[in-house]
């Protein structure tokens, strides 16, 4: 936790943050029963946030033009560490920072939101609970993954001390009554505090929890699970991660209507906001749903995080994420992922 010219990092918190599935219209929930009861999420993404305390590092700002500069240099040299290991990591924007505080719950720090065991927010309830120093174990960090939530996130803090400390928030559509799991303890009159813990702003004091060791080996699964494409040869259930949250990526189908539909499908079961580009679009008839929009224009449907095209119209502006269908058999064309039909029912 020490950087160069003794400045001292005082907290790195791991948050991840993300959901099971889409919560929008009928097919998330049978998805939900495809992918079974093990930890599972459909999207996830993963922030590491960097704290300085200026007080006390005021020898070893005495050498830097201002604490925001060091904070930076230190957030580029932890990035790089990160990219020799072969992890993909780029430093937020300014902008992308307050994006990821919307959405971990601004509104519901609102006084007028805050409840003794929950937080409010314009889609429901945020509760927060906190794990016990024993159960910081990576079996029990990833189950949170299987509970039953519109979504989930949770917050690993390592101090400057080598303690470390981990919560999560479940957001649901009513107030939850009870723990969601008899590991999770919970922070009654402290949910405000504990949903701040995880944005971009200075950490507050959350009373009462328990802090243990970083155990050696501790595994934090930092991305999503993947679309589950059906079942391997051994019987064991198969998902690939189709889309990336921190770059562009493109996805090539090359299969039958029934599979390439299949996976549209169930890419919006995850949660992604899917426009289908096309002439035709009476083909892609079975694929209607809440989030999917069928167009036969190039520009997606506003909010659309993946773009679906048939070789009959082009999505320009491309969103993050576009995937193109093409009959099985076609030649192989440059992709991040292929996925190409090599008999009835099976893909590789």
């Amino acid at each position: 936790m020490t950087q160069s010219l003794g400045l001292t990092i005082e907290s790195i918190s791991v948050v991840c943050t993300g959901s099971r599935r889409g919560n929008a219209g009928d097919f998330p929930r049978i998805y939900d029963t495809l992918i079974g009861p093990s930890p599972y999420a459909g999207r996830r993404e993963t922030w590491l946030i960097i704290r300085i305390r200026s007080l006390a590092n005021g020898e070893a700002l005495k050498c830097r033009d201002s604490a925001g500069i060091a904070a930076l240099a230190a957030t580029q040299r932890i990035a790089a560490a990160l990219r020799c290991r072969g992890i993909r990591v780029k430093v937020a924007s300014a902008s992308e920072m307050i994006e990821l505080d919307r959405r971990l719950g601004t509104r519901c720090l609102e006084p007028a939101n805050r409840r003794w065991r929950a937080l409010r927010d314009d889609s429901g309830w945020r509760s927060t609970y906190a794990y016990r120093p024993v159960d910081l174990t990576s079996s029990a960090l990833g189950q949170a993954w299987s509970l039953p939530a519109d979504a989930i996130t949770q917050n690993l803090t390592i101090g400057s001390d080598g303690g470390v400390t981990a919560t999560v928030t479940v957001h649901t559509a009513q107030p939850a009554t009870v723990p969601p799991s008899v590991m999770l303890q919970t922070l009654p009159g402290r949910q405000a505090a504990a949903v701040a813990a995880s944005m971009c702003i200075p950490r507050p004091e959350i009373r009462g929890l328990g802090k243990g060791r970083l155990q050696r080996g501790l595994i934090r699964e930092v991305g999503s699970s993947g679309v589950l494409l059906g079942r391997s040869a051994s019987g064991d259930r198969m998902s690939l991660p189709l889309t990336d949250p921190g770059q562009h990526s493109r996805v090539h189908i090359a299969a039958d209507d029934a599979i390439a539909k299949r996976i549209v499908a169930r890419t919006a079961a995850t949660g992604e906001r899917i426009t289908v580009h096309t002439a035709d679009a009476s083909r892609w008839d079975s694929v209607r749903m809440p989030n999917v929009a069928i167009t036969d224009q190039p520009r997606p449907a506003r909010g659309s995080t993946v773009s679906v095209v048939d070789g009959t119209v082009q999505a320009v502006p491309r969103p993050r994420t576009v995937i193109s269908v093409s009959p099985a058999a076609t030649p192989r064309v440059s992709a991040d992922v292929e996925i190409a039909q090599t008999a009835p029912g099976v893909v590789r």
